[in-house]
């Protein structure tokens, strides 16, 4: 099986998913986009990009996930942490206190401290307290844009390409989890230092409850999201998880998803979730390409048994059963049968989904041809990512500072600082979007607003002598 694994490793590499090296530049691209675009966003909110997009994977038909976290709310865990938080000091945020001990396992309540100060719209009272309610949270934010739709946690939009989830920062690595950093790894993964490095990054909450004891979600819980420390965490994966990660990923979206009755029993966060806890259990030398295909069996093996057993324990709360507990038995059933099928067949179970048809990967591997020869790996990993800079954003609900401002700084941290190259050519990418953007908006004013026009040019001035100097120094788009 070793070499039928290496066909598929190779297959996934050149025609689902990329090399190593374009994982790298898709995950670069979306560090610069990052950067850039705090840049902008006045200081009540920034962004982190989500999901599998930010992971590295840019699969047919996925979407693309921002984390919107407030700068409002300051989250801690107790009323004493609350009160030394306030002593000596004037705060305009609100102050909010987690309580996990009275809401489902993988969530918490938000009981606000003193008096709320902000937000009273979102403040709901009741005999146990005041709270911050999720419901109310999330859907002024509905209620606001209502070309967009609730999606879980998230606001997305019509066409369903792009998810917003509009959250809140805790101060500290919750209690809860706090097992998930000292428990013992046969594997060594994650490795000690990057545990350490991921507990100092606090988590956050976003804005849906429980399902446990309704068919509908508690209005008042809070789900706690660890996104940026899975993020953190795929990024040191070997390109063997990565890959078993998507074949999941295409199994799920080509054979489960066919099927409506099954389509909202199994996600692709449970997938990512079975590849978190094998990476903990199997030795770190199963996680090549000449075992990619046994990998995929023992996720499959894995996921099953969860099935089976009808709990899916998070990788940070292990408490947090990940399934419902109201759901169709019937359906639970075929989804039992057909992820027992999967299992029985194991790896050839690749060969129902529409992206590995036997032919396509037979004659593939009777010549292993290099597709698009031409294109460089960063080409490969930028160009399809390109139309994400002109998106529309403005149901983030973020407001900006001067974009003639924000230009500056970062075109004065392009000149200032000694970046790679590629870190340089996004930065460019990133800004003409912007500056497209910027002359659109100053054509849809009124004429004689002299002072923008001016200030635009100026920026266009530098900008363009900047572009000069980088393509001097061969800084082409596919150079090295």
């Amino acid at each position: 099986m070793a070499d039928i694994s290496r066909y598929v490793y190779h297959y996934m590499c050149d025609e689902i998913v990329g090399s190593e090296k374009v994982v790298k530049y898709r995950r670069l691209f979306f560090k610069v986009f990052e950067y850039v675009q705090n840049r902008f966003l006045s200081p009540s909110k920034y962004l982190v990009v989500t999901g599998s997009k930010a992971e590295g994977l840019d699969l047919c038909g996925s979407d693309i996930d921002f984390m919107l976290i407030s700068k409002k709310y300051i989250i801690c865990e107790s009323k004493s942490e609350a009160n030394s938080y306030l002593s000596g000091i004037t705060v305009s945020r609100q102050i909010l206190i987690l309580d996990t001990d009275n809401a489902q396992p993988g969530f918490g309540l938000l009981c606000v401290h003193k008096k709320p100060i902000c937000d009273q719209q979102f403040v709901e009272r009741n005999e146990d307290g005041t709270f911050l309610s999720s419901k109310l949270y999330l859907l002024n934010f509905a209620t606001k844009y209502t070309n967009h739709i609730i999606n879980g946690p998230c606001l997305s939009n019509l066409d369903g390409k792009l998810d917003a989830a509009h959250s809140l920062k805790s101060l500290k690595w919750p209690s809860v989890a706090k097992n998930w950093a000292t428990r013992k790894r046969s594997s060594g993964i994650p490795s000690a230092s990057l545990v350490s490095d991921i507990v100092k990054y606090a988590i956050q909450l976003v804005p849906i409850g429980s399902k446990s004891c309704s068919v509908d979600v508690h209005p008042l819980e809070w789900r706690i999201s660890f996104s940026i420390p899975e993020k953190l965490i795929i990024h040191t994966w070997s390109h063997t998880q990565l890959l078993c990660y998507a074949i999941l990923k295409v199994l799920l979206k080509e054979v489960f998803k066919k099927n409506k009755i099954l389509d909202s029993l199994l996600c692709s966060y449970f997938l990512k979730t079975t590849l978190f806890w094998l990476s903990e259990e199997v030795d770190t030398t199963n996680w090549v390409p000449e075992k990619l295909l046994h990998c995929l069996d023992m996720c499959l093996s894995r996921i099953t048994y969860w099935i089976t057993q009808k709990y899916i324990p998070n990788y940070f709360i292990p408490e947090h059963n990940m399934i419902d507990r109201q759901y169709d038995q019937q359906a639970w059933d075929e989804l039992l049968a057909l992820v027992s099928f999967l299992h029985g067949i194991g790896w050839q179970s690749i060969f129902l989904c529409d992206s590995f048809q036997h032919s396509s990967i037979v004659a593939y591997s009777e010549n292993l041809k290099r597709s698009f020869h031409s294109f460089s790996d960063f080409e490969k990993a930028v160009i399809p990512l390109m139309h994400f800079i002109s998106m529309s954003f403005e149901f983030l609900d973020v407001t900006y500072w001067s974009r003639t401002k924000a230009f500056t700084r970062c075109l004065s941290f392009m000149m200032r600082e000694i970046l790679p190259k590629k870190y340089k050519i996004l930065f460019l990418i990133m800004l003409s979007g912007i500056s497209f953007k910027m002359a659109e908006s100053l054509m849809c004013k009124q004429q004689g607003n002299k002072q923008s026009y001016f200030e635009h040019k100026q920026i266009m001035t530098c900008f363009f002598y900047l572009c000069t100097n980088l393509c001097r120094n061969g800084m082409g788009f596919a150079s090295s």
